[in-house]
């Protein structure tokens, strides 16, 4: 009768070292990562609202999108619920990296749903014809930006398009993205939102 213990241990032993060494190949990959690659998690991680994701590729003390809290409000409210969806939904291109020793740029390019031109059009005809506007309340308005919000996401009609350049800095070997100041969070939140953001900061102030 033959004994199969030796063979078996072979077997166990060449599993480990495989083991060993798959383990030291994703350890080496994720600490060389190119800036390109951190800057397409870090976008991926947006689209995804993966704010886990986020807080590991940038270098502020938190996620620079509120991303859990806009969850929250969505289920309770249907148009940030769409506009989370079509905020998610946002498509990006990698086209440029420049590194210059531990600093990095990487230019993207955004495309997405032209959100700020439904609320700046909006305006515009309560500004052309505003006796058709009268008793419009922000309730009337909310429905008529969900309404044609549901239009563009039907269609997948993606007319937005922005350029942006993040950037990045080497720290103990792991490319991240930089923290962010007010200014770049507008810059990014106008991109993916399709520049909801600064269209409704323009109402604001217009009214």
């Amino acid at each position: 009768m033959k004994n199969n213990t030796k063979p078996k241990s072979k077997l166990g032993m060449w599993i480990a070292i495989a083991i060993i060494v798959v383990a030291g190949f994703l350890v080496v990959r994720n600490q060389f990562k190119s800036p390109s690659r951190v800057t397409e998690e870090f976008l991926s991680a947006i689209k995804k609202g993966d704010d886990g994701q986020l807080k590991k590729v940038y270098s502020g003390s938190s996620a620079p999108f509120a991303l859990t809290k806009f969850k929250a409000e969505a289920k309770s409210d249907s148009l940030t619920k769409m506009m989370l969806e079509m905020l998610e939904d946002f498509d990006y291109q990698v086209k440029n990296e420049k590194v210059n020793g531990n600093k990095a740029s990487v230019t993207v390019t955004i495309k997405t749903y032209a959100m700020g031109d439904v609320v700046s059009n909006l305006i515009s005809d309560a500004r052309d014809d505003p006796t058709q506007y009268i008793g419009y309340s922000s309730d009337d308005f909310k429905k008529d930006i969900y309404k044609e919000f549901s239009k563009l996401k039907k269609e997948n009609k993606k007319s937005y398009t922005k350029n942006l350049v993040i950037n990045l800095t080497k720290t103990n070997g792991k490319w991240q993205v930089n923290d962010f100041n007010s200014d770049d969070l507008d810059v990014i939140l106008n991109a993916v939102t399709g520049n909801f953001n600064s269209a409704i900061g323009e109402a604001n102030n217009d009214y």
